[in-house]
């Protein structure tokens, strides 16, 4: 890598909210064509002012900082400048002289120093309009409508705007925008930074930085926009951050630019969900048993996270639904762990669930989903049927026989049979066998008053049609008496739990019987 592809990075991190506030020729007061001579004797003064508490002296130039740089804010300046790469990013977003080197004599820089903005402004437009050498005017238009849109953004976090102020911030970004727009094509302008690149004569500088930032200035440009609309979300501000999406849609660059800048903003929310994922995965492996925890809490961690993600990338964008796929996967790898550990699939089922809301990609809900539905198949014989609350209990099953795929032939029947053991819980067993014993004294109570009727009423001269006459009246009294008391049974146990009879839509009693399958061991003209 030649020295001069630094200044892809250097361009990139300088594309903060903070540009201008940081910048080291605003912070001295310097011009851009400041001598190493002039370095040092203006950071030997503004020390001596800080020193002596003068700070209020401290910065004379353009757009001088309120509050003024501290010492060690004005230590970090100098550094900058001593620095050709950072100082030659920090030129660029600054005011330029309209000759090459002579800013001690350009009138506009000198209105500037006075905090005369409206006068340097009047001259840059005039040179503007007749398209003035290098276009060194447009270029110093555009920083300053840049530099005040920022300075508002700063200012918002205290102040909230007006009405007025709220449309002059808009315009601050229009003309910013349109002005950087037409340099980037200006080869004169281009050919001006050339020169000065040529004229500090530093051979960590070369005309290939210069082609470099011309490059990557458009990201650079919209990328304050993009990280300033993932600072809002990230605070929960989701109005600012649309704003600023707005911004950067009605920006006039190109849509390649605008998506290499939205995913070059979230780089830093993605990096963060990648090594929580990475962190929940390694702890879920060293400590099975807390597996579940753990996997939640990656959930609780990467909610704000993937909101960043979602407010500020489309969707279908392959970085927001990659952060998406390495969420849910990551929560799906720690279900795997406690599942295959512990032998339960309650909690596991419950992850995958929560990791099919998440998941974006195909080939990924597809791993999800296999799993998923392991899980609930597992589950089925983990909690209990009818109350759909408790663990199931082995010794407590329902056991139902069933038989199916019956073959008549001339040498007899055949036929499968199995049992199916519908999963309940002590609890519910105990209710069932309560509603079974309300339900047989019931039979029993009513049976046996009209048994005692039947006695105090019998007919001497009774015949057979009399005996069957009684005998379904008894039978009638038998049965009543059982609803009676299964009814009552049913009173005494929780209204939650389902009858016995409901094992019927057990799931895999119904797909059975979707097969044709009926219940009881063998077919019911099948005497043997």
């Amino acid at each position: 890598m030649q020295r001069g592809d630094v200044s892809f990075d250097i361009l990139l991190d300088a594309a903060q909210p903070h540009l201008y506030r940081l910048n080291a020729f605003r912070a001295t007061g310097l011009p851009v064509d400041a001598t190493a001579r002039d370095i040092n004797r203006q950071a030997r003064l503004m020390q001596i002012m800080e020193k002596y508490g003068r700070a209020d002296s401290n910065t004379c130039g353009p757009f001088a900082l309120d509050p003024s740089p501290g010492a060690s804010e004005i230590q970090q300046a100098v550094q900058r400048l001593r620095d050709p790469e950072r100082r030659l990013v920090d030129e660029f977003f600054w005011f330029w002289p309209h000759t090459l080197s002579e800013s001690s004599k350009d009138s506009a820089l000198a209105a500037l120093s006075r905090n005369d903005i409206e006068t340097a402004r009047s001259i840059w437009v005039n040179y503007e309009s007749v398209h003035s050498e290098a276009n060194v005017s447009m270029h110093n238009l555009a920083v300053m409508s840049h530099l005040s849109a920022l300075d508002t953004e700063w200012s918002l976090e205290s102040h909230p705007l007006d009405k007025k102020a709220a449309e002059m911030l808009e315009q601050n970004w229009s003309l910013a925008f349109s002005r950087w727009r037409i340099l980037l094509d200006d080869e004169g302008f281009w050919s001006r930074l050339t020169n000065r690149v040529r004229q500090l004569d530093d051979p960590r500088l070369t005309t290939g930085t210069v082609r470099r930032m011309r490059k990557v200035l458009p990201v650079g440009l919209l990328l304050i926009n993009a990280r300033l609309a993932v600072a809002a979300a990230s605070d929960g501000d989701d109005a600012k951050a649309r704003r600023h999406l707005e911004l950067i849609h009605n920006s006039g660059f190109s849509v390649t630019t605008r998506e290499q800048t939205l995913r070059k903003s979230v780089e830093p929310v993605r990096n963060h969900i990648k090594t929580l994922c990475r962190s929940a995965v390694e702890h879920a492996n060293q400590d099975e048993e807390r597996a579940v925890v753990i996997a939640r809490r990656l959930i609780d961690q990467t909610a704000g996270l993937r909101g960043v993600m979602h407010l500020i990338l489309p969707e279908e964008n392959p970085v927001r639904d990659g952060a998406d796929d390495e969420i849910a996967l990551a929560v799906l790898d720690c279900a795997i762990v406690y599942a295959n550990e512990f032998n339960k699939c309650q909690e596991p089922s419950q992850l995958t669930e929560a990791a099919l809301q998440i998941v974006a990609s195909e080939s990924a809900r597809e791993r999800v989903e296999s799993n998923h539905k392991i899980c609930r198949g597992a589950l089925r014989y983990e909690i209990c049927h009818y109350c759909g609350e408790n663990s199931a209990a082995e010794d407590a099953a329902h056991e139902v026989p069933m038989h199916g795929d019956v073959e008549r032939g001339w040498d007899g029947v055949r036929w499968r049979h199995l049992t199916v053991n519908v999963p309940r819980c002590l609890e519910c067993k105990k209710a069932h066998n309560r509603r079974n014993v309300a339900a047989g004294i019931g039979g029993v109570a009513g049976g046996l008053v009209e048994v005692g009727g039947c006695i105090d009423n019998w007919p001497d001269d009774s015949d057979l049609g009399t005996l069957v006459i009684a005998a379904l009246v008894l039978a009638a009294f038998v049965s009543a008496g059982a609803g009676l008391g299964y009814l009552f049974g049913r009173i005494i146990t929780p209204g939650r739990i389902l009858p016995e009879s409901k094992f019927d839509d057990f799931e895999d009693v119904m797909q059975l019987k979707s097969r044709g399958w009926e219940f009881g061991e063998k077919p019911s003209d099948v005497q043997q």
